[in-house]
């Protein structure tokens, strides 16, 4: 009889195991009775989340809708048809668009480019509203290291600002800017679209009359009768994608819906936050009740 008391006393917590496994019956029956302190949790998590989501400055975003125009690459391919390869290498050889370009992707290119981003930026006046300037910038003895950069600027306008995607479906693009003030999203991301446009079309405006020179020169070079004529067809193209680029403000991109200040700001938005800190607020309830129920067993 002695010997059976000490086993039953030496042996309890290895012949019963269970006693140290926390069911999720108990942590459920641990909310149940703390249910007014745990609740507490919940409805301050709720309310910090929904105060915050009014405080926290607001971001709104502006979006406007591009369709690439793509006449303008290759109308010299299309006027000149069945010209022999003699044309072609002549072509090439002054620099015209003979060649299948995608020329869609040429101006996205030129839309995302870090020159026509940092011009934007700079005639726009952006610097000091997207770096951060130390206090004692821009002093007499500043160091040139501590002054903004519009490298820096570039930057975070492309990483947090600007955002361009195409539909490889349809081709269109999609210009959207993000900021702090519904109007100024609108407006820079209005701008940026008709600043790419400007440039292409002056771009284009100086390449051709280069090729118009080019063109007149070689026709005036040539006694040829079949290379006078290829000259002239080339010259004539050219003198008509002059006039197409002069005529057109929407030369690259047709703005088909563009950006407007958008009422509602796209973050943070006030139930998605309101959400979230309730779902916060009860995994830490439910941890605290897990913690609680451990803490007694031990």
């Amino acid at each position: 009889m002695v010997v059976e008391s000490q086993k039953s006393v030496l042996m309890p917590t290895h012949t019963r195991p269970h006693e140290d496994v926390i069911s999720l019956k108990e942590v459920l029956l641990t909310l149940w009775q703390r249910k007014l302190s745990f609740l507490a949790i919940i409805v301050v998590f709720t309310i910090s989340a929904g105060v915050a989501a009014k405080i926290l400055p607001k971001t709104y975003k502006a979006t406007t809708v591009l369709a690439p125009v793509t006449n303008q690459a290759g109308s010299t391919e299309r006027q000149l048809g069945s010209l022999t390869s003699a044309v072609s290498s002549l072509a090439s050889l002054a620099g015209l668009s003979v060649g299948a370009e995608n020329a869609s992707a040429q101006s996205v290119a030129v839309l995302q480019s870090d020159f026509l981003t940092e011009k934007f930026i700079e005639q726009n006046q952006l610097l000091p509203l997207l770096v951060v300037q130390p206090k004692h910038a821009g002093g007499r003895n500043s160091h040139p290291a501590e002054q903004p950069h519009l490298w820096q600027a570039d930057q975070y306008f492309k990483r947090h600002i600007l955002n361009v995607a195409t539909d490889e479906r349809t081709g269109l693009v999609t210009v959207t800017v993000q900021w702090r003030h519904p109007d100024a999203a609108a407006q820079w991301a209005n701008a940026l679209v008709k600043m790419t446009n400007d440039y292409l079309r002056q771009k284009a405006i100086a390449e051709t009359e280069r090729d118009i020179a080019y063109l007149k020169d070689q026709a005036a070079t040539t006694d040829v009768v079949g290379i006078k004529g290829a000259i002239y067809s080339l010259l004539q193209s050219q003198i008509g994608r002059a006039m197409l680029a002069r005529g057109s403000d929407e030369y690259a991109f047709k703005v088909l819906d563009p950006a407007i200040a958008p009422a509602q700001p796209d973050s943070p938005q006030f139930m998605i936050w309101v959400l979230l800190g309730f779902f916060a607020g009860a995994i830490l309830a439910f941890l605290c009740a897990f913690a609680l129920v451990a803490w007694r067993k031990s």
